[in-house]
């Protein structure tokens, strides 16, 4: 699996922040599976419901806001 090539964003898994089985559907934490710090990547897991194992592409993305400075009066 390559993150170049990766289907990520393109509408295959509609929640963000949760990892769904791609056998059963049954939807799964990523906790012990990813590392402070990593911003994308790959691993293998096995499903907690079906234990059928499968791959997972990752990738971090990040929400900026913006807004004026206050002016001083």
């Amino acid at each position: 699996m390559e993150t170049q090539n990766s289907s990520l964003g393109q509408g295959n898994n509609p929640e963000v922040d949760i990892i769904e089985c791609p056998h059963c559907h049954h939807l799964m934490g990523y906790d012990d599976y990813i590392e402070v710090g990593d911003m994308s990547g790959q691993f293998k897991m096995d499903c907690e419901k079906c234990q059928k194992p499968f791959d997972v592409d990752f990738c971090s993305m990040f929400y900026f806001e913006t807004e004026k400075l206050k002016e001083e009066e």
